[in-house]
C-alpha cells in the first residue's frame, strides 16, 4: 500500500481531527444558524447573484449591460454552485448563495487553522487564529452575505497556505494561480502581490528561487490578464472619444478603473475626516481585538520579527490592505473582511512567538498564565464585540419581510407590470421555473436611474409608465442622493399598497399615480446621474 504523504499523515491525526471537526460545528453553529433570515438582503447580493443566473442561464455576464464594476470571475464561481445544488432549493433565491457563503467560511476557517499549525506547530496557537476569526461579530455579519470579498478571501488564503510548510514548485503554481482567481474575483487581492511574491523568493531554494518566483509572477499577471485581454478583443477596453475607442457610445474596462478610483475623493489615511477613518472608528468598535490587536501585530511582525519569513510576510500583507483601504475615495462598510483571517492570523502568530520568547527565561507556570490571559482577553474583547453589533445575529428575521413582499408580488400584481426593484429580489421575480409567474419588466433602480438604453426600453422614458415602485431603506437612500431619472418623480408620486417589516427593514410595494405627490425628495442637483456615460450603455 502506498504511504500517505507526511502532511497528510499529520492532518489524520486524532487531536488534529478532533479540532478540525470544532472548527466545522463552531462556523456551523455561529454562522449557519439565521443566516438565512439576518442580515437583511443587500442589494448587491442580488446582484451578484442575479450575473451569476445570468451567466448560467443566458450565457451572458450580467442581465444588464456588464459596465466593468468588477472582474466576473467571482458570479462565474457563484453560476457553478448554482450549477451543482440549484438556485431556489433553499426557498428564495439568494438563500442558495447564502448557503454557498457558509461553505466558503468553512473553507476559509480550515485555511486558517492550517496555516498556523504549519508556522507555529501548536495547536492553542492555530486555535487562537480560528477561533478570533470565526468568532468576530463583524465577520459573521458580512460573511454571510453574498459579496465577492468573501469569494475572493477564501482563494487568498489558498494562495498563503500553499507558500507555507515544505514548499515545492507545484505549491507555488498553485498559490499563483489561487491569488488569480482572487484578483478576478474581487480587484483588491491585486495589492498582496508584492507581499507574496517577496514569501516565494524567501520560501524557496536559492538554487530554483529565480525560476520560482519569475514563475508565480508569470502565472499570476498572465491570469489576471485575461480580464483587460477579454475587454480589448470585445472593444470594449477603451473609452468612447479616445484615440483607441471611436466615436460611439460603449461600455469600457479603462473609464470604469478611473471613475471607481476616482470617486469621493479624499485625504483617505492622512485625512481625519475622511471616509477610511470613519469607517475605521466604526471597525474598532464593532471588532477590537482584530482592527488594533491585529494591526499592531502587523506593525510587530514586519519589525520585531521581520526574520520570521511568514510572519513578516503576512505582516506586510496586513499593512498593504490598509494602505488601499486608505487610499483616498470610497470606503464602504464590508471592505475590512479580506482583512479579517490576515488579522486572526498575524495576531495569533506574534502572541505564540511572545510566548515563546517568554519561555526561554522563565518558568512554565507563568508561560501557562501568559496564555491564559491572551484567552481572557481574546474572549473579553470578543463579548464586547457582540455586545455593541452582534444581539441580531441569531435572532433578527429582516428577510422574512423582504421574502413576504416577494410572495405577495407574486400573488398579486399582473405579470406585466412595469416595476422599480431592489437587486435583491430581481432572482425571485424574475427566473423561470415549474409554475413560477416571472415579472419581465421588473428592472434595478439603479440600472432605471443610470442607463438611457433601461429607461427607454422599459418606460419610453417617461416615469408615467411605472406601475409600482418596491421601495426598500436602499432604494430610497440611494434616490434621493443621486434623484435617479425616472424613479425619484414615481417614487413622489406613489402610494402604499402594502408594508412589510419583520425587523428592521421595511419594504413598501407603492402603486404610482401621476394625480398624486405623497413624497418629498430633494431636487436633483449639477451632477445628479454618477456614473459616466461609458458605464452605462453599449453602442
Amino acid at each position: 500500500m502506498t504511504a500517505l504523504p507526511r502532511a497528510t499523515r499529520g492532518l489524520l491525526r486524532p487531536p488534529v481531527l478532533a479540532t478540525l471537526a470544532l472548527v466545522v460545528t463552531v462556523v456551523v453553529a455561529t454562522h449557519g444558524f439565521n443566516s438565512l433570515d439576518y442580515p437583511y438582503l443587500e442589494a448587491d447580493e442580488g446582484t451578484y447573484f442575479s450575473q451569476g443566473w445570468s451567466v448560467l442561464h443566458e450565457w451572458r455576464l450580467s442581465p444588464y449591460t456588464y459596465i466593468y464594476d468588477h472582474a466576473p470571475l467571482g458570479w462565474i464561481q457563484i453560476a457553478l454552485w448554482q450549477l451543482l445544488a440549484g438556485d431556489s432549493i433553499f426557498g428564495y433565491g439568494l438563500a442558495s448563495g447564502r448557503v454557498l457563503m457558509l461553505y466558503l467560511q468553512i473553507g476559509s476557517a480550515l485555511l486558517v487553522l492550517a496555516i498556523a499549525l504549519r508556522v507555529a506547530g501548536r495547536r492553542w496557537v492555530a486555535v487562537l487564529a480560528v477561533g478570533m476569526f470565526v468568532m468576530s461579530a463583524y465577520g459573521i455579519h458580512y460573511h454571510r452575505r453574498v459579496l465577492l470579498d468573501n469569494v475572493a478571501t477564501f482563494w487568498i488564503l489558498v494562495s498563503v497556505f500553499a507558500l507555507v510548510g515544505p514548499v515545492a514548485l507545484r505549491r507555488v503554481w498553485l498559490s499563483a494561480l489561487a491569488l488569480a482567481i482572487a484578483a478576478l474575483s474581487k480587484e483588491i487581492a491585486i495589492v498582496l502581490i508584492p507581499a507574496l511574491a517577496v514569501l516565494v523568493a524567501r520560501r524557496t531554494p536559492r538554487e530554483s528561487r529565480a525560476f520560482a518566483v519569475v514563475g508565480w509572477l508569470a502565472v499570476t499577471l498572465t491570469a489576471v490578464s485575461v480580464y483587460p485581454l477579454a475587454a480589448l478583443l470585445k472593444g470594449e477596453l477603451f473609452p468612447a472619444g479616445s484615440a483607441l475607442g471611436g466615436d460611439q457610445p460603449r461600455v469600457s474596462l479603462i473609464c470604469s478603473l478611473v471613475w471607481q478610483s476616482s470617486r469621493a475623493p479624499d485625504g483617505g489615511l492622512l485625512d481625519a475626516t475622511s471616509a477610511f477613518w470613519s469607517n475605521a472608528t466604526l471597525w474598532l468598535r464593532d471588532e477590537p481585538l482584530l482592527v488594533a490587536g491585529g494591526t499592531a501585530g502587523a506593525l510587530l511582525a514586519v519589525t520585531a520579527f521581520r526574520r520570521d519569513v511568514v510572519l513578516s510576510m503576512l505582516g506586510w500583507a496586513v499593512l498593504a490592505l490598509w494602505l488601499y483601504i486608505g487610499r483616498g475615495g470610497v470606503v464602504l462598510s464590508f471592505y475590512l473582511v479580506p482583512l479579517l483571517p490576515l488579522l486572526a492570523l498575524v495576531l495569533a502568530l506574534v502572541a505564540w512567538r511572545s510566548v515563546d520568547a517568554l519561555g526561554r527565561s522563565t518558568a512554565r507556570p507563568v508561560v501557562a498564565a501568559a496564555i491564559g490571559l491572551l484567552t481572557c482577553a481574546w474572549l473579553g474583547l470578543t463579548g464586547v464585540s457582540y455586545a455593541r453589533s452582534g444581539a441580531d445575529l441569531w435572532t433578527g428575521r429582516p428577510v422574512v419581510g423582504q421574502v413576504q413582499a416577494v410572495e405577495w408580488i407574486k400573488r398579486n400584481l399582473p405579470a406585466d407590470s412595469r416595476m422599480v426593484i431592489d437587486m435583491s429580489m430581481w432572482h425571485d421575480l424574475h427566473h423561470t421555473g415549474a409554475g413560477r409567474r416571472t415579472f419581465a419588466e421588473a428592472h434595478y433602480y439603479w440600472r432605471v436611474g443610470e442607463d438611457p438604453a433601461v429607461r427607454r426600453d422599459a418606460f419610453r422614458n417617461d416615469w408615467r409608465n411605472v406601475d409600482y415602485v418596491v421601495m426598500t431603506p436602499q432604494l430610497l437612500r440611494d434616490t434621493r442622493a443621486n434623484h435617479f431619472a425616472i424613479v425619484a418623480p414615481a417614487l413622489e408620486h406613489s402610494l402604499v399598497v402594502q408594508r412589510f417589516d419583520s425587523g428592521g427593514w421595511p419594504v413598501e410595494i407603492r402603486h404610482v399615480d401621476a394625480s398624486v405627490r405623497s413624497l418629498r425628495l430633494p431636487p436633483a442637483g449639477p451632477d445628479a446621474g454618477s456614473v459616466p456615460q461609458c458605464m452605462r450603455s453599449r453602442a
